[in-house]
């Protein structure tokens, strides 16, 4: 300025100043320049840092937010679910990519609030639930634990398993906070108990309660708590290579509560913090640029994220200065130094734009591709926005939805009205609402939705608008409804059942208790003041209850080999009429004995013979016939026998029909409704009355239906019933009809006594049976019959018997010593499958008949595969016995 002061001055001195004017010109306007680019540089550095640490920012607050939304998945099993098990949960966990999905994760886990008083139970439930070893950890006498039920992956998060997080402060609070709010909720910083290389972070906890309950209130959602699902994650796994939103300029630590201490230091992005001793000071970030706090409120939690600058920091924006200095007065080169530094700073802006824009697309990408329908609305629940879930769960799209309300779209006259006001009253108070709703989609199918609604409000607390996340819980509840009825329809068999085991050991019991008595009372005959009369009478009891057990025991067999599949039924030639007059015969005496005629009424002309089941059709007109005398007080019992063989039938089977008609006591409609059914009587008065285990129609109507035909029932109480039973009856080649004058045909038929002479006189007999009662029993019967019987032990006595040697490995003698084998198939040392092997193999070719108790299907043909000519049931009839040995005799003796 000294300079201006004199012109005179000035202009004498001007050819020596031009220099040093110009010098100090360039010097002036250098130093305006430089100045100016100084507080430039200042100032895009001070926006630059807050663009950086804005970025910074949002990319801290949305890598904890992808775990509060990961958490609200994990709770989606829960919410479609009565209950969740161990499995289910893995299964659910696994599927999804952890180590990529939630890279700063240790694992999801669920927490479940237990009663101290429900301790052991819990703890037995959860080892039965596949944790055999599953113990709690805890501290205290708290009322109440917040126990680790399941976390996966188990293999690096087993510490964890048990753990009670309610026995430490600061995850105690943190679980409580969300259980009273409803929100996820972030722990103090803690040491994770499962983390194995020193580092510490926090659990992030999200609440569900019942779906029954309500939530509206701090009180209620603490009643209605269910658990919590949780993830714990490690800070330094948590926020890794974050700050590399910002190209390396910013530095950052993050720290636990408002004012950074640290002891409360969470992360620490270059790790300059760990040298650091004593208290947090400003030396801490000697040598940085700048450094601001941000605090930050996340997860019911206040964080205070420390941001520095580092080396990286305003290394380009300082250039220009740096040109100028050097360069000089260059104005153009200013110039062009200055449209670079502007142009750098539009594409530096522009790229933070696009960035940010791109942060937003990722966050709007997760709405956009979960499975969940979100919808959002504005402030009058009109729809501005819905996601691709919205579409496939409903079938409207977008445009077809926006600006109308969800519930007038999607409710329909089905769904509940409370729930729609408890809705409307949440909603209008600006509260959350959570409930389970029963939508319309537009193709009119219906579906049940968990509908998780939450306001969205402005910095002033008003509503903008909100934000719905609506599951389908469809399925889950058809699952559940489904095996809730299947859970009620096996304890009605189970019942049925128990009932039905209960009435069988009564009718099995009583029997045994008339053997057993009579047995005792013949066996204190030595005391005398027994007549041959009433020997005789206690044998025929004995004999008749033995009968009696014995029948019992065949139709329990029957019902279980028909209930399992494995009864069979023959189609061999057979006289139905002989049958007819077989069952008659047997049944005359009882009904004589009562007073009542039988007749068989022969309706039309039937085969003499016919391809079918002898056996079966027997049993089944055995329990017809002798049910409709049972129940017959008066009057009598008709045999009703047609053959229906029509032409025009379609090319179906003929048909044997017969109808039983009684004059007895009759049924009621709801009797026989239960008349068939498995493991049921009609009415336990009229078994407990005239006897029985109600076995007998069951079966008879499963042998009709083997048979190929059926068995129905018409009836009136007090007048009688008519069972009509019908089987295929296909006649053989040449087979011929029997026709019956008048169409009628009465039966009375008188069955001789039975032939009594002895039909295996002089017959050998090797007898093999370690039942010692069983093998004197059967001796007895053969030597009455006339035979002369060597009894053995066991199947390699029996062997040793047929053998020049007497040893089991000797040759057959040449000469055998007995015409006939009998062997159990079921002795010590060796069975009877093995001794007949054994035998067949050394060339023994006589008559083998086995015995065995078994009685199921499949037992004739092994004994015969093992090379047995005859089969024979215990327990042992005495007349079949020794019909059967003379008829197997019979038949080796002519080749057949």
């Amino acid at each position: 300025m000294h300079s201006l002061t004199s012109q005179s001055q000035v202009a004498g001195s001007a050819p020596r100043l031009w220099p040093a004017v110009i010098l100090a010109a360039g010097l002036l306007i250098t130093a305006i320049a430089g100045g100016w680019e100084i507080h430039r540089v200042g100032q895009a550095d001070e926006q630059r840092f807050h663009i950086l640490t804005e970025r910074l920012k949002g990319e801290v607050i949305r890598r904890v937010m992808i775990y509060r939304f990961g958490l609200m998945g994990v709770r989606s099993i829960f919410a479609g679910s009565e209950s969740v098990e161990r499995s289910e949960f893995r299964a659910a966990v696994l599927s999804r990519r952890l180590a990529e999905e939630f890279p700063g994760a240790l694992g999801i886990g669920y927490i479940e609030r237990v009663p101290r008083d429900r301790l052991e139970d819990f703890v037995a439930a959860t080892r039965v639930d596949g944790a055999p070893d599953f113990k709690i950890r805890t501290a205290g006498d708290a009322r109440e634990l917040y126990v680790i039920k399941f976390i996966e992956p188990e293999d690096v998060n087993r510490p964890a398993i048990g753990y009670d997080i309610g026995s430490e402060e600061r995850r105690r609070l943190a679980a409580e906070h969300a259980m009273l709010t409803g929100e996820a909720t972030i722990t103090a910083k803690i040491n994770l108990v499962q983390a194995t290389n020193g580092n510490v972070g926090f659990l992030f906890i999200l609440p569900f309660y019942q779906r029954d309950l309500p939530v509206r209130t701090p009180d209620e959602r603490q009643a209605a708590l269910q658990g919590w699902v949780y993830m714990p994650l490690d800070g330094r796994r948590l926020f890794s290579n974050a700050a590399a939103v910002t190209n390396g300029e910013l530095d950052f630590e993050v720290f636990d509560g408002s004012d950074p201490h640290l002891e409360d230091l969470i992360y620490d992005d270059d790790q300059h913090l760990v040298t650091t001793q004593g208290a947090l000071d400003k030396n801490a970030f000697a040598g940085r640029e700048r450094v601001t706090n941000i605090p930050i409120e996340i997860g019911g939690r206040r964080w205070t994220v420390v941001m520095s600058t580092t080396a990286l920091f305003g290394r380009e924006s300082r250039a220009p200065f740096w040109g100028i200095v050097i360069c000089g007065m260059l104005l153009s080169t200013l110039a062009g130094l200055l449209a670079r530094t502007q142009g750098l700073a539009m594409r530096r802006a522009r790229a933070l734009a696009d960035r940010m824009t791109a942060d937003v697309k990722r966050l709007a990408l997760v709405a956009e591709r979960t499975n969940n329908a979100v919808t959002i609305t504005d402030a009058d629940r009109k729809i501005v926005w819905v996601n691709r879930g919205f579409t496939r769960l409903t079938g409207y799209t977008l445009e077809e939805v926006v600006g109308k309300s969800p519930g007038k779209l999607l409710q329909c006259e089905k769904t509940d009205s409370k729930t729609i006001e408890i809705m409307h009253n949440d909603l209008g108070a600006g509260r959350g609402v959570r409930v389970e709703v029963l939508n319309r989609a537009k193709d009119g199918r219906e579906y049940i939705v968990d509908l998780d609604i939450q306001p969205l409000t402005d910095e002033a607390g008003k509503v903008t608008g909100y934000v719905s996340v609506v599951s389908d819980v469809t399925e889950s509840k058809r699952a559940a409804n489904a095996l809730r009825e299947a859970r009620d329809a096996a304890e009605a068999a189970t019942r049925t059942k128990s009932e039905f085991l209960a009435n069988m050991s009564h009718e099995i019991r009583t029997p045994m208790t008339a053997i057993l008595g009579y047995a005792d009372l013949l066996a204190d005959e030595w005391q005398g003041g027994l007549t041959q009369r009433q020997r005789i009478e206690y044998l025929d009891t004995i004999k008749r209850n033995g009968e009696h057990l014995l029948a019992i025991i065949n139709d329990i067999l029957d019902i279980s080999k028909i209930e399992t599949g494995k009864m069979a039924v023959e189609s061999i030639e057979m006289q139905p009429m002989q049958i007819v007059q077989d069952v008659v015969s047997l049944m005359l005496v009882k009904a004589r004995d009562k007073g009542l005629y039988l007749q068989v009424i022969q309706e039309s002309a039937v085969p003499a013979t016919i391809l079918s089941d002898p056996v079966r059709m027997r049993q089944v007109l055995m329990n017809l016939v002798g049910n409709a005398v049972k129940f017959t007080e008066s009057g009598g019992v008709r045999i009703l026998v047609r053959y229906e063989n029509e032409p025009g039938s379609g090319g179906a089977a003929p048909m044997l029909c017969f109808a039983i008609v009684d004059t007895g006591i009759g049924i009621t409609a709801e009797q026989q409704a239960r008349l068939f059914s498995p493991f049921e009587q009609a009415d336990a008065s009229t078994t407990r009355r005239f006897g029985g285990t109600g076995l007998g129609l069951r079966i008879s109507k499963k042998l009709a239906e083997m048979l190929g035909g059926d068995i129905a029932v018409t009836s009136e109480v007090g007048k009688g019933s008519t069972f009509t039973f019908s089987l295929r009856a296909p006649m053989p080649a040449n087979a011929e009809m029997l026709h019956v004058e008048n169409g009628t045909h009465v039966v009375t038929p008188d069955k001789a006594e039975n032939d009594r002479r002895p039909m295996l006189r002089g017959v050998r007999i090797l007898l093999a049976e370690d039942g010692d009662d069983n093998r004197m029993l059967i001796a007895h019967h053969l030597r009455a019959a006339g035979a002369m019987v060597t009894a053995v032990e066991n199947g390699r006595l029996a062997v040793e018997a047929l053998t020049l040697d007497g040893s089991v490995d000797g040759e057959l003698a040449p000469a055998w010593r007995f015409d006939l084998i009998i062997t159990d198939m079921q002795m010590p040392e060796m069975d009877g499958y093995a001794a007949t092997r054994l035998l067949r193999a050394k060339g023994y070719t006589g008559v083998i008949i086995a015995l065995t108790a078994h009685a199921m299907a499949g037992d004739a043909e092994k004994c015969i595969a093992a090379g047995c000519n005859s089969y024979m049931s215990k327990p042992i009839d005495r007349g079949v016995l020794i019909e059967t040995c003379a008829e197997e005799l019979r038949r080796h003796t002519a080749g057949v």
